[in-house]
């Protein structure tokens, strides 16, 4: 291997790679980057990219690419397809709820109480956020010790 460079990077790889500021969930300016550096082979990760189609735009343009496409990256990046799959296909999961406003979700933590492990989808914004409550031995309702600012506008939650 002649170089290595990362994607944004970040200090953990600052010794082995070379970082290059971009967009990663950007499909066209990662495009631009691979063929600008004359990256032999591009490793896509982690979810963000994955589902904005950064791998899809890499083989489009003829790129060598280590990673799902954005269809099969859903089942990681969006925990209320993941769902919906596991429930079509027959694979035993939790159950589950999805909300589109605060008001349902705070009804939907009531509703199963707790332990409860509430996940927010904010795509493309932010990765998905989980806070998981549990009681431990207290008698305290789901509700409590929620952080100020977990929700957001265009959020969904199940």
């Amino acid at each position: 291997m002649e170089a290595l460079y990362a994607v944004p990077g970040n200090p953990g790889a600052a010794g082995l790679a070379t970082p290059i500021a971009a967009d990663t969930q950007n499909p066209a300016e990662i495009v631009r980057v691979a063929e600008s550096v004359g990256a032999d082979l591009t490793v896509v990760g982690p979810e963000a990219p994955l589902v904005a189609g950064v791998v899809d735009a890499l083989r489009a343009a003829g790129r060598a690419v280590v990673g799902p496409v954005a269809a099969a990256a859903q089942l990681e990046g969006s925990k209320i397809f993941a769902k919906e799959f596991m429930l079509r296909a027959g694979i035993p999961t939790a159950e589950y709820v999805t909300v589109d406003t605060e008001a349902d979700a705070l009804k939907a933590l009531d509703r199963f109480g707790i332990p409860v492990v509430l996940k927010r989808t904010a795509w493309p914004r932010e990765k998905a956020s989980s806070w998981r409550r549990a009681a431990r031995g207290r008698s305290r309702g789901p509700r409590s010790g929620l952080p100020a600012n977990w929700w957001a506008p265009r959020d969904r939650a199940w």
